[in-house]
């Protein structure tokens, strides 16, 4: 073993996010809080759902709760980047991530503090 290495564990809170409407599932996301950093992963709205509004809807209510609009977003499906824009969230950095087999454009974007 090298000498000098130090491991550091810094705080994780994971939280994971279900969005219902009358009780039916609608959608999800997982909110990392590590340190000062919010990470919105995996926000994701089902299929039936898409094209309805509740992706605007829940990413609103994530904003209000979490404050993701000061952080970071991974978006894979270039078509949900017009949802984030509306909300202030710019693109940062671009790259290829394989998932499943399938390669997706990642994008991560940083919003600005509204107010």
């Amino acid at each position: 073993m090298r000498e000098g290495m130090k491991m550091t564990v810094k705080p994780l809170t994971l939280q994971v996010v279900e969005f219902a409407v009358d009780g039916q599932h609608v959608g999800g996301a997982d909110i990392e809080v590590q340190g000062d950093e919010v990470w919105c992963n995996n926000f994701a709205i089902t299929p039936e759902f898409r094209g309805k509004g509740y992706a605007q809807q829940a990413l609103k209510m994530l904003i209000e709760r979490f404050g993701v609009n000061t952080r970071t977003c991974a978006v894979y499906k270039e078509a949900a980047l017009h949802i984030y824009e509306k909300f202030g969230f710019r693109i940062v950095d671009e790259g290829m991530h394989d998932y499943d087999g399938k390669s997706y454009l990642l994008k991560r974007i940083v919003g600005k503090r509204e107010g």
